[in-house]
């Protein structure tokens, strides 16, 4: 079993991962005019989202399990 400094690495990494690129193929599908000029190709995209969801999570820090307890609860 991983220790928990792993275990919320592979989460990170697979929340910046899917977030990332879910972002950018909405983009490219609904608005894809806007996000060819704002991004040139969806590669490129991924990889701006990327640091932008790297920070976001960085952010959520320390607050994230009471967080994910508050919306799969429903309280604030």
């Amino acid at each position: 079993m991983a220790n928990a400094e792993e275990l919320l690495k592979v989460i990170k990494e697979d929340y910046v991962r899917t977030y990332s690129l879910r972002i950018c193929q909405a983009l490219f599908q609904l608005f894809p005019e806007e996000a060819k000029r704002a991004f040139g190709s969806i590669e490129n995209c991924v990889k701006e989202v990327q640091d932008d969801a790297e920070k976001w999570f960085e952010k959520w820090g320390p607050n994230w399990v009471a967080g994910i307890i508050a919306r799969v609860k429903g309280s604030s």
